[in-house]
């Protein structure tokens, strides 16, 4: 297997497994197949309505719509370099502002 068709390696935080019991069964169905199918190949390439690329202060950080209508999202970064994804935030959508003040997402 070539260099570039490696999988990415997926970093995910102390609490992202908790995170994860708190969602629903269909979410975590389709967060699974989102890590599965995309992240671990392509994290980069946007999914129009689902996932993009923030901007402004958040430039490096991807948003995945975990569930439509619930505010769910997974937020990481990539590392092109060393082919990994840190995972930053799981949860309904983030206060922005105060968690930019207190240094996590």
């Amino acid at each position: 297997m070539a260099e570039h068709d490696e999988p990415y390696v997926i970093n995910v935080p102390d609490d992202f497994y908790e995170a994860m019991e708190r969602l629903q069964p269909g979410h975590v169905n389709r967060l699974m197949s989102f890590l599965r199918d995309h992240l671990q190949q392509t994290p980069t390439v946007r999914i129009p309505g689902t996932l993009k690329k923030l901007h402004g202060e958040w430039a490096d950080y991807f948003q995945f719509e975990v569930s439509y209508g619930q505010g769910i999202k997974l937020i990481y970064t990539v590392d092109e370099e060393q082919r990994s994804v840190q995972i930053e935030y799981l949860g309904q959508h983030p206060e922005w502002r105060r968690s930019r003040d207190s240094g996590s997402l």
